[in-house]
């Protein structure tokens, strides 16, 4: 009996000037023990030797191939290119410094496969500090855990998080709309559509649960993420928020049935009330990217200074955040 070849999975590595990350990343796609893959990395415009480290790893690997901007387009623009350049059945984003666990996607792909429902699986993630690997802080579990968790969150149009390198359907992918590539009016000193690009796709992406597919994440820590002060959403965690009540917005009206709101639209839609409760929320959450940002380079008494001020405007956004400290599930040497 000659048994069908295995799906092709495309690992989407979009890097902008990391290559002091990018031969672990690299290292920990392939060595994946799933073993029919395709690693596109995504060259955005780097200043330094990502673009050497990645013709290094394609010059041995036949798996690996390069893409190159010439100049720095932004991660919403180097996920979309991606997922159109992908030759892959399913895609899996894995961020330049994350190094993923050689089980990740074979444990992805069997859940995939077994239950044809499933449009997309993710994973837990091992949160580090800045060194990788060598430095775990805990374990970070979001995203549906079951069917029905999935189910709960479509009929009451919540939000739906997952750890970046999520396995998904590259065709549903498409179909819900890809990365999105807006314009915005702020635009002139940051793209928005760089904020939270990878939430709004989920959502878009949950969409499909009215028809029968599905969302769910393994409990199991399969990728180490690294969390370092200074990052995209960290500096900006305001906009960030802003950028996600939007995202939220579009998912009720997409659930409601009306047209969703253009993002510029949208922020001066927002009525004196609404905008006072955006910021409370926005404080509480750049509060909590602080205290992360602190703890992760160990200066106590800032910590303290922003859990003292979390608890005081909103101790839930604390306990909704929380990360489980666990023992280092696997040895993976970081480079």
């Amino acid at each position: 009996m000659i048994h069908p070849p295995a799906p092709r999975v495309s690992v989407c590595i979009c890097a902008f000037n990391a290559a002091r990350f990018l031969d672990a990343a690299l290292a920990s796609a392939a060595q994946q023990t799933y073993r029919n893959l395709e690693i596109l990395v995504i060259d955005d415009g780097s200043s330094d030797e990502t673009a050497a480290v990645a013709t290094r790893w394609s010059e041995t690997d036949s798996r690996v191939r390069l893409l190159h901007f010439a100049e720095n387009r932004g991660i919403a623009y180097a996920r979309q290119t991606a997922l159109e350049a992908a030759t892959g059945d399913w895609v899996v984003f894995l961020d330049a410094d994350d190094v993923a666990l050689p089980e990740m996607i074979e444990r992805q792909m069997t859940m995939a496969q077994n239950d044809s429902s499933i449009a997309v699986v993710g994973v837990a993630a091992i949160l580090t500090g800045p060194r990788g690997p060598s430095e775990p802080i805990g374990v970070r579990r979001v995203g549906p855990s079951s069917k029905d968790h999935f189910r709960q969150l479509v009929e009451n149009s919540k939000l739906v998080f997952m750890e970046t390198p999520a396995l998904m359907s590259r065709q549903v992918a498409i179909e819900a709309g890809g990365l999105r590539l807006f314009a915005s009016e702020r635009d002139a000193t940051v793209h928005m559509r760089d904020f939270a690009e990878d939430l709004d796709l989920w959502c878009r992406i949950s969409d499909v649960g009215r028809q029968g597919r599905f969302m769910i994440a393994l409990p199991e820590p399969l990728v180490y993420i690294r969390k370092t002060a200074g990052s995209l959403s960290s500096v900006n965690s305001r906009l960030m928020a802003m950028k996600m009540a939007w995202i939220k917005d579009c998912l009720r009206r997409r659930r409601q049935g009306r047209p969703e709101l253009q993002y510029d639209d949208f922020e001066r839609s927002m009525t004196r009330v609404q905008w006072l409760r955006f910021q409370w929320k926005a404080f509480a959450a750049q509060q909590w990217r602080e205290l992360g940002s602190a703890y992760m380079e160990r200066k106590w008494v800032e910590a303290a200074w922003r859990l003292f001020l979390l608890l005081l405007v909103n101790p839930r956004r604390l306990i909704r955040g929380r990360v489980q400290r666990i023992q280092q599930p696997a040895k993976v040497e970081d480079s």
